[in-house]
């Protein structure tokens, strides 16, 4: 009996959207096995996909967004609540957000940067792939990327 291999946690998130390395996606897919909860921080400058990883991993993991928002979600009149033991907890936030010492320390951190050029430039390449006039455009785009992360 052959077993069917699932892909990776990084090509799945690939899959619904959300672009990163695979060292990024690793990261991520260790936080969620913390146990007995997996209570995440993720941190990093506006634009860098903070809160947009949060809904991609749900998808990932076929969960509802409302579900991890509130903790309960009524389908068909049924309500269903949250068990603690496989429930998946993301914080966003940046460095204009003030914490305090107690939550820090019950929770791991992610720091997500912006996407390296290159990935930017696979990404293009995958989305406009035989399109000679979206790639004649791929410089400019990078140029234009690099100067906003700058700024």
């Amino acid at each position: 009996m052959s077993e069917t291999k699932q892909p990776s946690f990084h090509k799945r998130l690939n899959d619904t959207g959300y672009f990163c390395t695979e060292d990024f996606a690793d990261v991520v897919e260790n936080a969620l096995h913390k146990k007995p909860m997996s209570i995440t921080m993720l941190r990093g400058k506006a634009g860098t996909g903070k809160s947009y990883l949060p809904e991609k991993i749900a998808e990932v993991l076929g969960m509802f967004l409302e579900f991890l928002q509130s903790g309960r979600i009524s389908i068909s009149g049924t309500e269903y609540k949250a068990n603690l033991d496989n429930l998946i907890i993301f914080f966003t936030g940046n460095d204009d957000r003030v914490f305090s010492e107690p939550f820090i320390k019950r929770m791991k951190f992610i720091e997500v940067e912006h996407m390296p050029p290159s990935l930017i430039l696979q990404i293009l390449s995958s989305k406009y792939a035989g399109n000679k006039e979206a790639e004649n455009m791929f410089n400019a785009v990078l140029n234009l990327y690099n100067a906003s992360i700058l700024g």
